[in-house]
């Protein structure tokens, strides 16, 4: 894991529960994605993101929301 990763990582662990979007590096270590992927999927539309100048940032709400639209495991024991 690259070093940037690993503090990126490091700050979610310690993110208020009050933080209401995540720039993109963040929200791509919270759900688990590259950033690459994560710009692919906000492309595709199935992420909605919002800019700010040049900041892209997605709602905590978007992520869930995301999230649960994704199909579940058959088999609930299936590792990541």
């Amino acid at each position: 894991m690259s070093a940037r990763l690993e503090a990126l990582e490091s700050r979610l662990v310690n993110l208020p529960d009050w933080k209401l979007a995540y720039r993109i590096d963040e929200a791509a270590v919270a759900i688990g994605l590259s950033r690459s992927a994560l710009f692919e999927r906000i492309g595709d539309g199935r992420i909605s993101a919002r800019k700010d100048g040049k900041i892209t940032l997605i709602e905590r709400v978007e992520l869930d929301r995301y999230l649960k639209s994704l199909p579940r495991t058959k088999n609930a024991s299936v590792a990541a």
